[in-house]
């Protein structure tokens, strides 16, 4: 029974109750006992009541409840009438309204992400940096961004920042479904722009390889994602940034996050 009809169906059954009051001469009075705009009692003078009750023959009446107003007979049955309605889910069906709002509302939660620390919020928790080549190299992860810097005048420096620095912190990929990875990096240059090999494999060795892109990411501040699926699958994964950078210059990394699609 769709929605409407219910609808309609309650409001027929606290129209009949009314007009049963009325016809039995027992129509509510103004009263300290009944004051206006309550169930049972009569409407205001602009034809309203209170919040949730509607205003039928001059009575205020909870059309939801199957209260048919002073009529007890009719109220009794209309009763039974709005129990049956839940059993049938019909009831329920109008509650389920609500429920469905925040079914809708769940559905937009945002999904977990398996990289913990991705805004590197508390520092570099979770995450551990290897310099792999270079001279002269220092970071920073204070300000919300794990920077790392080449203060090399004129070698190269290659680095490797990974997640997470122990297996316990590893995530599962499923085999066959699908991922969103995305992070937010920039990186400056004096004469080779700087290069980001994104990797996700086993966290331990051998550290079987599930997926990788390289990114070439500038000066500004920019976002990449990429889809990512394996036929395997891992139960203890791991992602790491294998950067490359010319002398002189640095990069950025933030908002990491790896979702299930």
């Amino acid at each position: 029974m769709s929605t409407n009809y219910w609808k309609a169906w309650a409001y027929g059954v606290v129209l009949a109750g009314v007009a049963l009051a009325a016809a039995c001469g027992s129509a509510p009075m103004v009263g300290a006992s009944c004051p206006q705009g309550t169930e049972d009692c009569p409407c205001y003078g602009n034809s309203t009541c209170n919040t949730g009750l509607s205003c039928f023959s001059n009575t205020c009446v909870n059309p939801l409840s199957g209260n048919g107003g002073h009529g007890g007979g009719g109220g009794g049955a209309t009763g039974v009438a709005g129990a049956s309605g839940v059993a049938g889910a019909t009831g329920g069906g109008g509650v389920t309204g609500g429920a469905g709002a925040t079914g809708a509302a769940g559905s937009s939660t945002t999904p977990t992400n398996l990289i913990k620390n991705g805004d590197f919020s508390l520092g570099k928790e979770y995450w551990d940096l290897t310099y792999q080549a270079g001279e002269v190299a220092g970071s920073d992860y204070s300000g919300g961004q794990y920077c790392i810097y080449n203060l090399s005048t004129s070698l190269y420096l290659s680095f490797s920042l990974g997640y997470p620095p122990t297996p316990s912190d590893a995530f599962a990929i499923d085999p066959t479904a699908t991922y969103t990875l995305s992070y937010q990096a920039m990186g400056t240059a004096m004469t080779m722009p700087a290069t980001v090999m994104v990797k996700i494999g086993h966290v331990e060795a051998p550290y079987t390889q599930l997926y990788a892109t390289t990114d070439y990411p500038n000066a500004a501040l920019q976002t990449f994602t990429h889809q990512i699926t394996s036929a395997t699958g891992d139960t203890a994964a791991g992602l790491v940034f294998n950067g490359t950078l010319d002398y002189y210059s640095y990069a950025c990394f933030d908002n990491v996050s790896l979702v299930k699609n």
